[in-house]
């Protein structure tokens, strides 16, 4: 469930002859999946220049277009509520504890190249549980991930407080496999295009 679950699915409403059959991976096999065609499409996915070799996004004039995105997502750090680490702080984190992130997330990166040190889990559950034990000095998450876990364990997760502001905001697509790229060239226009509107 989500609001992204469903535009996807409202693409059959709008393109008939569409069929779409959701599966749901840890976002390393998806990408996998969608460079080897095992799946034709992943979704949400941040522009990275070196996905494209796994596979495609929107463009217009030779640059990925924004207006076909499916949402905008913030990332922040979260922090225990007695630590008394601050967001200026971010760049200093350069040895033990580390900053928490979900592996294979486009954050990861962001941080590395600020000479962050970064400790991947493999969900932000994990990464919170992490940060609880003392193991992080603050988790990097999508904040409608982050957010959402916050309120739904509220009991366990009562200690963690999110850093505002965000640390990033950017857009994220459908990426579709180059193999459904190239097989069906109008229909990938024509899903981007009707996200987009």
């Amino acid at each position: 469930p989500g609001i992204a679950v469903e535009m996807i699915k409202r693409l059959e409403h709008h393109i008939p002859e569409l069929k779409i059959e959701l599966k749901r991976f840890p976002w390393l096999r998806c990408l996998t999946y969608l460079q080897h065609g095992v799946v034709d499409g992943v979704f949400n996915a941040s522009f990275k220049k070196e996905r494209l070799r796994v596979g495609a996004y929107p463009y217009k004039n030779n640059q990925v277009d924004p207006s076909q995105r499916i949402t905008t997502i913030s990332y922040s750090l979260y922090k225990l509520k007695t630590s008394q680490f601050v967001l200026g702080e971010l760049n200093q984190i350069t040895e033990k504890p580390k900053v928490g992130a979900t592996r294979g997330y486009s954050i990861v990166e962001d941080l590395r190249k600020k000479g962050i040190l970064v400790d991947e889990s493999k969900s932000t559950q994990n990464a919170f549980n992490k940060l609880l034990k003392g193991r992080n000095v603050a988790v990097a998450a999508q904040d409608v991930t982050g957010d959402y876990l916050l309120n739904k364990y509220s009991e366990k997760f009562h200690n963690i407080v999110k850093v505002s502001p965000p640390i990033k905001t950017k857009p994220y697509y459908l990426m579709l496999s180059n193999q459904f790229t190239t097989k069906h060239p109008e229909l990938s226009k024509k899903i981007w295009h009707t996200i987009a509107i």
